[in-house]
């Protein structure tokens, strides 16, 4: 029977947290039989629409007055697609494809101004999430969205362009400076002319005029080599498989990195032939995972906090402007990442600006969902919610009688360390909280909540 820190760091880390009731059901199993249960690669894809608001053309002809209109509409639905993302994760049953879905966002970083482009290129990573590596990268590769951002549409025979090669290398697969040179990044933007999509439809095409077929030397070899070729020579390089996994580990375990599971996520994952389920599945069932020094040490993204807390208490946000409000308070936008290396991570995410904003967040969920639960006489919380007009703002809706239901029968202890992957609360300072909601604010507004 696992323990309960144990069955909560796995889900924190690699989902975004339960419910108590299902980490109580978890417990039950081995750890081989948790991570098989949780490892389920089907997601739905998320749309707002299925046909492209506006062309191209239409938008360039258009008058200044309805060039803004379109532009209020194209963010509106990219603003759509984004909380619809949000709410796939604080209401999914299969949390772990959704977070491997963040992570792969993180990893083929990309922003779009094309609705169809960014929608797309979110499902495109959606449906490989937990499928193979190989089939994720010649898509991606593919995508229109990742084409435009990194420049491929102007990778033409008579003017190669080089950014989409140089980001392949070291961002996607080998790593910086890791086994190739300049001069393969020439050869590797000659492979990949011609490469692009259309406008109107938003599609890849590609532009057999603008391919350059003349012959190549890359990694040491001399071939007529094209672009889905090269991909194949990346991934037979095992350097390919260790960056992944140095990055998974990164992610998912520790800021600071573990060597020795890192080399044995790596050696499966390539072993696997890439297989995204064989590499995760030995890196959450691998004892370093569970290390000691690999608990509580990591700071929470912003979208890990807040969908955490919504799925932690069964609270949902029902705004969307409060949903996008919050992103761009803490810093981590979905579908508008800084660059295209993502998001930098860790302590990065605490500032003299956010910090003070972030651990009062989760207890202000929680309070803004209680607003709307709880008689307008109850004193259960007191003076904590003086601030009614602002916390309503956020328009949160709890199920509140489940979040009693699950804790009918948990100790304080208990309900600590469901809260707290770091105990930081004294025991009798939480028996003095007389019923749960007080518990639960006196826990989410910990600093180490902050923390999995």
């Amino acid at each position: 029977m696992l323990k309960q820190e144990e069955v909560q760091h796995l889900l924190l880390r690699a989902g975004f947290g339960t419910s108590y009731k299902e980490v109580l059901r978890l417990q039950q199993k081995d750890i081989e039989g948790v991570v098989s249960s949780i490892l389920n690669p089907k997601l739905p894809d998320i749309e707002v629409t299925d046909e492209i608001p506006f062309s191209n053309e239409g938008f360039m002809a258009a008058s200044k007055e309805e060039k803004k209109e379109m532009v209020k509409i194209r963010r509106s639905l990219i603003k759509n697609l984004n909380t619809k993302w949000i709410m796939q994760m604080v209401e999914s049953e299969n949390t772990v494809a959704e977070k491997l879905t963040l992570f792969w966002h993180d990893h083929f970083a990309c922003r779009s101004n094309s609705l169809l482009s960014v929608q797309n290129y979110l499902n495109t990573l959606r449906t490989h999430a937990l499928g193979n590596f190989r089939d994720l990268l010649h898509a991606v590769a593919k995508d229109p969205a990742m084409l435009a951002y990194l420049n491929n549409q102007q990778n033409k025979k008579q003017s190669p362009n080089e950014n989409f090669a140089r980001e392949v290398m070291e961002l996607f697969t080998l790593g910086m400076d890791n086994g190739y040179t300049d001069e393969d990044i020439k050869q590797v933007a000659r492979a990949f002319t011609g490469w692009g999509f259309n406008n109107k439809t938003s599609q890849y095409t590609f532009r057999k005029y603008q391919h350059d077929y003349g012959e190549k030397t890359i990694f040491g070899k001399t071939g007529n080599f094209n672009g889905e070729q090269v991909l194949d020579m990346l991934l037979e390089n095992k350097a390919t498989a260790r960056h992944i996994a140095e990055k998974w580990v990164a992610y998912f375990v520790n800021d600071k990195g573990d060597k020795v599971l890192a080399k044995a996520v790596g050696e499966a994952f390539y072993a696997s032939d890439y297989d995204i389920k064989t590499g995760l599945a030995t890196l959450f069932t691998h004892k370093r995972f569970y290390a000691k020094e690999h608990l509580g040490v990591k700071i929470k993204s912003p979208v890990e906090l807040i969908v955490g807390i919504q799925r932690m208490t069964y609270s949902k946000i029902q705004s969307e402007e409060s949903l996008i409000f919050l992103q761009n308070m803490l810093g981590q936008r979905l579908l508008f990442p800084p660059n295209v290396a993502g998001w930098s991570g860790g302590k990065s995410w605490l500032d003299n600006s956010t910090l003070a904003f972030r651990v009062e967040l989760p207890k202000y969920i929680f309070l803004a969902g209680l607003i709307e639960s709880m008689p307008k006489d109850s004193g259960d919380i007191g003076d904590q919610l003086k601030n009614k007009g602002k916390l309503k703002k956020l328009e949160v809706k709890i199920e509140l009688n489940k979040l009693q239901n699950d804790f009918e029968n948990a100790s304080d202890e208990e309900i600590h360390t469901y809260f707290l992957q770091v105990p930081t609360v004294d025991v009798s300072e939480l028996a003095a909280a007389s019923s749960l909601t007080k518990k639960v604010v006196l826990l989410t507004s910990q600093p180490t909540f902050q923390l999995c």
